[in-house]
């Protein structure tokens, strides 16, 4: 999740850093003054989301709205009109909760998640949790969220379906997309 949940070799929670559900629950209703659309997370138990044909095609479960309030989020996706994304009301909702916002390479939605959220992050948490130093090391991503970890390793590596910006930074392009287990 984005550097924000460690777990042991038994599946044993070491560091989890999401969104709580009271904070979930205020971010849902800040954005729906603002938007009308989809809104979705990802948890340690799967991906949740509220509208039935979006759930479908981004392998999440449909659940109701109330619903979402149960987990912990590590990740809060809205969907938003590309024709009016109102950025800066995105951006002013992201600072009242202390969370980054990011936009979808789509136009389509906005992410929210816990600030200074990126792999880098939770790859240095957890060498620090085991005591162990950082060694040779290939990566592998697709975002923008994964520039931070590419510049730190030895080898990154992109998926075909990266965002344009990853693609024109980094060298080594899988053959396959994320959907075909690049």
């Amino acid at each position: 999740f984005y550097g924000n949940l460690l777990l042991d070799k038994n599946h044993k929670t070491i560091f989890s850093r999401g969104v709580g559900s009271v904070i979930l629950g205020d971010l849902i209703n800040d954005f729906k003054s603002v938007y009308s659309g989809w809104i979705g997370i990802e948890t340690v138990d799967g991906a949740f989301g509220t509208e039935e044909d979006i759930c479908r095609k981004m392998g999440a479960e449909l659940v109701k709205e109330g619903d979402l309030l149960k987990f912990e989020a590590f990740k809060i996706v809205f969907e938003i009109d590309p024709n009016n994304p109102q950025i800066d009301r995105a951006k002013d909702i992201a600072k009242k909760y202390n969370l980054d916002v990011k936009f979808a390479r789509e136009g389509y939605f906005c992410s929210f998640l816990p600030k200074d959220t990126n792999k880098w992050n939770g790859i240095k948490m957890a060498l620090n949790l085991m005591g162990k130093e950082f060694g040779s090391s290939v990566a592998f991503g697709d975002e923008v969220s994964d520039l931070e970890t590419f510049k730190n390793v030895d080898i990154a590596v992109a998926m075909k379906n990266s965002t344009p910006e990853i693609l024109s930074q980094i060298e080594n392009v899988t053959k396959y997309d994320n959907n075909q287990d690049g």
